[in-house]
């Protein structure tokens, strides 16, 4: 067990109160403790969040008895107000929930304080696999009709569905990134409990996205006099970057020379490269020739009397993607 992460487990818990659970202990533990959440047979569990009609079957109670962890019982049994009574049993309504925020701070953060790093710890952290690429995500996008596991060293970011293009996010990982421990695998049934599946992302929109505001992964090595050409235009997940995307991504569409777009729209190089290195990681383009591009510098004059036909264009564009 890190002494900055939490190894927590769901057994026997519907989908919905299971993304409710993992939201509101998200809100509730600090933010300098990770939350891992495990399966069931992990051998570092911290807490374990289990159905009560469950809790006195054999094996859970062997469990409890051998490896000694804390543990919340819960029920189906809404009350007027959330409340935890004797022998561990937390009653819904789980959301802003006094009872459980008081519970976890005097049992679950106290346990942690008092309990030693375990030599172990390295076992709950995602392993480098052998299909890992860091550079190009193309080798997983050309896996079809599979699912997979995507998690980095804080635990679990999503399950992809290759053959519908879809993914289903870790409820509790509330921003849109990862670091160089970023990887995959063939997922199994146990992953699909950390995920919910109320909301699908289109799969290379979210791709995109999480490595667009990945900060490791924004220094890809790309010439600013090489010539870049995108397949698609990327969809922004946050409002505050789409017009500066758009821009980018209008040039970029056409085949462009990094260079000429950061002279054009004044931005910074390594905010050109930052653009670009999302779209190699996501296998959204190529670099071509110069001779291939066909994006002209004067394609988009700033001159002011010519500023709002530029503004009527993105302003079509935004309409165009439901930006």
């Amino acid at each position: 067990m890190s002494a900055h992460c939490i190894n927590i487990a769901i057994s026997g818990i519907s989908s919905k109160a299971s993304d409710e659970l993992k939201i509101e202990l998200r809100q509730i533990i600090p933010n300098h403790f990770d939350i891992n959440w495990v399966n069931i047979s992990n051998k570092n569990i911290d807490l374990l969040l289990i159905h009560a009609k469950f809790f006195d079957t054999q094996g859970i109670q062997q469990l409890i008895k051998e490896r000694k962890f804390l543990f919340l019982k819960i029920s189906n049994e809404y009350r007027a107000v959330s409340s935890i009574l004797e022998n561990n049993t937390l009653f819904p309504p789980f959301q802003e929930s006094k009872t459980l925020q008081k519970w976890i701070q005097s049992h679950l953060l106290n346990y942690i304080s008092n309990k030693e790093p375990s030599d172990e710890t390295s076992n709950t952290l995602p392993q480098k696999s052998d299909i890992s690429n860091t550079i190009s995500l193309d080798s997983m996008l050309k896996l079809k009709n599979t699912y997979l596991h995507l998690f980095d060293n804080h635990g679990t970011l999503a399950i992809i569905d290759t053959f519908q293009e879809v993914v289903w996010l870790e409820p509790t990982r509330l921003q849109i990134k990862t670091n160089n421990s970023f990887n995959y695998e063939l997922a199994k049934t146990e992953h699909f409990t950390f995920v919910s599946k109320k909301t699908e992302y289109n799969l290379k929109d979210w791709i995109w996205n999480l490595f667009w505001y990945s900060t490791e992964y924004q220094g890809l090595i790309i010439d600013e006099n090489d010539y870049y050409k995108i397949d698609y235009w990327p969809q922004p997940s946050q409002n505050l970057d789409q017009k500066m995307i758009l821009q980018l991504s209008a040039c970029f569409i056409q085949g462009a020379q990094l260079s000429q777009v950061m002279r054009r729209l004044k931005l910074p190089i390594k905010t050109v490269q930052q653009f670009i290195s999302a779209c190699i990681i996501s296998n959204n383009g190529k670099i071509i020739s110069a001779a291939e591009s066909r994006y002209q510098y004067n394609d988009m004059p700033i001159a002011t009397e010519q500023q709002g036909f530029l503004n009527k264009f993105f302003g079509k564009m935004r309409s165009r993607f439901g930006l």
